[in-house]
Formats: C-alpha cells, sequence, structure tokens
C-alpha cells in the first residue's frame, strides 16, 4: 500500500496538456514560455474534444474562449458531465481580462481562468497548482484502489482460515455428540483448532496493527534509544523459539550506539524482522545484527541477515506491495505466517521517514537492511 511514493517525479512523466484553441500563435506562445515537462497537445475547437481527452486521459484543458460561441459552454459541461472527462481540470482562456459573466463558465465547469497576455510566471503558477492537484487526486485514488484489492486479498485469506476452524469445530461437535471414543482423534483435532485460531487472531492483531499505521492514529514521539537495550529487549520474546531452534544470534556493533527515533515504531520493525529471520531459520543457524552509523550523515544503518531457506527473486520483487498475493511460506519448524510483517515494517519505517530494503535468494538465506535517520 507500495508505496507507494506520492512524490510527483515530472522528469519521467511529463503532464499532457489539451489546448483547445484556433490561436496558433498563442499555442506557440506556451510551448516557449514553459519547458519540457510540459507537452502541449493541439485541438480545434471543432474537434471531438471529448473523445480526444477520453482517449488521452490529460492531465489539463486549457479552452480558449476569447472568441463567443455557444458552443463554449456546451464543451464545458460535457467535459464535467462524462465519466471519462468529468475528473480533468479545465482553465478558460481569455483574450485580455476576464469576461463579465466568469461565473457562468465556473458553474459550467470550468476550474480557473488565463489570459493570453499572460505574465508566464503567474500564469506557470496557476497551471502548476491545478496539475499538481489532480495527480495528487489521482495517486490517492490509486492506492485507495491498491488498498482496497489489499483488503480483498486479506479477507479470502481469512476466509480460507475459518473455514478450516469451522470444520474442524464441526468434526468435534459431532465426534463428541456421538460419545466417541476416539480420544486421540479429539485431542489432535483440537489441537489443529487450536493452531488456526491462533493464526487468525494473529493475522487479525497484525491488520490491526498495519490499519493503525496507515491512519496515523499514534503520534510520532522522538527520543534518544540505547540499541542494545532495545534489541535485548525484543530477542527475549523469542527465547522459547531460539532455543528450540538452537539459534545463534550473532550481534556486530557497538553497544554504546544510539538513535534518535520512535522507539515503539523501531521495536515493531526489530520484532517483526527477527521473527522472520528466526521463523526461516534452519536448527543451528545463524542470524547476524549488525549496526553502524553511517558516515556524513545521522542516519544508522541496521541489518539482520540468516542463513535460512530464503526466498524467491519473485517473491522478493513483490514483497511490498499491497495488491499483489504473497504465497504464505512454512517456517522450518511448521511455522505459519500471515504475510504482513514486511508490509507492517515498510508502513511504520516511511512513518519515521527511514527506508528498508529486501535481499534474498532461495535456500540461502535473506538480509533486510534499514536505514534510519535522526528525527529531530
Amino acid at each position: 500500500m507500495p508505496k507507494m511514493s506520492t512524490k510527483t517525479d515530472t522528469t519521467t512523466k511529463p503532464y499532457k496538456i489539451i489546448v483547445v484553441t484556433n490561436d496558433k500563435e498563442f499555442l506557440k506562445t506556451l510551448n516557449n514560455r514553459f519547458d519540457k515537462n510540459y507537452h502541449f497537445l493541439h485541438s480545434q475547437p471543432v474537434d471531438n474534444v471529448i473523445k480526444k481527452a477520453g482517449n488521452l486521459q490529460p492531465d489539463l484543458i486549457l479552452k480558449d474562449i476569447s472568441k463567443r460561441n455557444n458552443k463554449n459552454f456546451q464543451i464545458l459541461k460535457a467535459l464535467k458531465n462524462d465519466f471519462r472527462t468529468h475528473h480533468i481540470p479545465v482553465i478558460i482562456v481569455t483574450e485580455k481580462e476576464k469576461p463579465g459573466n466568469i461565473e457562468e463558465f465556473f458553474d459550467a465547469g470550468a476550474s480557473d481562468n488565463i489570459t493570453k497576455l499572460f505574465t508566464p510566471s503567474e500564469t506557470r503558477l496557476i497551471i502548476k497548482t491545478h496539475l499538481e492537484l489532480k495527480r495528487k487526486i489521482d495517486e490517492n485514488k490509486e492506492m485507495n484502489l491498491i488498498k482496497t484489492k489489499f483488503f480483498s486479498i486479506m479477507t479470502n485469506d481469512i476466509k480460507d482460515i475459518l473455514i478450516g476452524v469451522k470444520g474442524i469445530a464441526g468434526f468435534l461437535v459431532k465426534d463428541l455428540e456421538d460419545n466417541s471414543e476416539k480420544t486421540s482423534e479429539v485431542v489432535k483435532m483440537a489441537r489443529i483448532l487450536y493452531d488456526d485460531s491462533k493464526e487468525l487472531y494473529k493475522f487479525l492483531e497484525n491488520l490491526i496493527e498495519w490499519s493503525s499505521i496507515e491512519t496515523s492514529q499514534r503520534e510520532i514521539k522522538p527520543e534518544n534509544i540505547k540499541f542494545h537495550d532495545l534489541l535485548n529487549n525484543t530477542i527475549e520474546n523469542f527465547q522459547s523459539d531460539i532455543s528450540q531452534k538452537k539459534t545463534n544470534i550473532i550481534s556486530k556493533y557497538d553497544e554504546n550506539i544510539k538513535l534518535i527515533t520512535d522507539k515503539m515504531a523501531l521495536s515493531t520493525v526489530m520484532f517483526h524482522l527477527i521473527s522472520n529471520a528466526i521463523k526461516y531459520s534452519h536448527k543451528n543457524g545463524n542470524i547476524i545484527i549488525r549496526a553502524e552509523a553511517i558516515n556524513k550523515s545521522s542516519n544508522t544503518r541496521i541489518i539482520i541477515e540468516d542463513n535460512g531457506i530464503g526466498m524467491d527473486k519473485d517473491v522478493v520483487k513483490h514483497i511490498f506491495q499491497l495488491d499483489t498475493p504473497h504465497p504464505k511460506t512454512i517456517g522450518t519448524n511448521n511455522e505459519k505466517g500471515t504475510g504482513l510483517g514486511l508490509i507492517i515494517c515498510r508502513s511504520v519505517i516511511e512513518k519515521i521517514l527511514g527506508k528498508i530494503n529486501i535481499e534474498s535468494k532461495k535456500h540461502r538465506g535473506t538480509k533486510a537492511t534499514v536505514i534510519i535517520p535522526e528525527l529531530k
């Protein structure tokens, strides 16, 4: 839910602007006064502007109304009433000054007004403002679609778990009603039911945690944190798993290293990364944890690396994409996962302005690198 970056990059994706005019000099002036990030596409007033805009999906339409024509209002209304073009802002272009009936144009669907005798800086600002606003709206729509698909994937996963729980629960009820003496079978089924219930509970916990992070329900509070202490507290949560697998935790960092960031956020990241490293490590496997200050910056690099089962490159490629179903890899001790751990990590890290990168090879382990900046 990526991120999903919301940063506009006009160097790689120029703005497309349809200019509806018969005035070739005006079109030439626009091309001369705007840089290559603004791609002006000419359309004659007699053209089918709605069809052209619907096909090209421009970021903006400039409609020349310097020549009075009843079709000006018709075109504006048609653009706003067509499902393909209603979201595209339209700026009307006048000869020297605003027309006396400017409000009628706004009522018809115009977003703003510029004149042909424009001041380059002022007009550039007006056009840029509407372009950036539309791009932000489009990005928010895209993000909502991604999140909708993500929740669809998640609810299907929950449904699959509940089907299993329901089936086993039904079996137990029938078996008990029949006064069955197959105690071992009942115990076995009860164990499966218990494990699936735990998995579902953990799944929902992670989903709630991610939702809370995404909706910014908790304020970020920077504080001075001793990494060694935070790491030890995190590892305490996994002592049983570490002992069972005889996992070797190898620390390679200065015990006095400190970070200035949100403690709960950093704890969440470390919890999920260490949990994954242990889950996918073989018996007697090694997990190496490094932390170091990055030269000439106030950032800290944290690396958690294991020599466990690893992942295919296609899984790594889509590991942070909300709208891609993730294969639920079973741990080396048959531990089940929710597939949400790394997505939660990415969301948390973005909230504290950091970065995360995952490298992995099948049967050769996984390396998670996190950059944590100093929060002022």
